[in-house]
């Protein structure tokens, strides 16, 4: 026997048991079963800070990290700025999270 369940979203974790019945009563449940759709991509290594001088003497920083594995299927990133109170925070302005 068997049951398709479609619409599944990646990343997501999904439960399932199952039990039998018949006109007169119902069968015990089944042991559960989970199972996650797809897989996060594996953490990446740390990003490697570079300081980039200009000549007006203005500088920028600049963070590099290794490129995940192909498998990984990464369609994003999220980048993170620490702040002066130990918090990270998104920046979207200074990082659009493709490059």
């Amino acid at each position: 026997m068997s049951f398709k369940h479609s619409n599944i979203e990646n990343t997501s974790c999904y439960r399932y048991i199952v039990r039998s019945y018949n006109k007169n009563c119902r069968g015990e449940w089944s042991e559960g079963s989970t199972f996650t759709a797809g897989e996060p991509p594996a953490p990446l290594e740390a990003p490697v800070v570079t300081v980039e001088k200009k000549t007006d003497e203005s500088n920028s920083i600049k963070i590099t990290w290794p490129e995940p594995l192909a498998e990984d299927k990464v369609t994003g990133y999220a980048i993170f700025i620490g702040t002066a109170s130990g918090e990270y925070k998104e920046n979207k302005q200074l990082c659009d999270g493709l490059s």
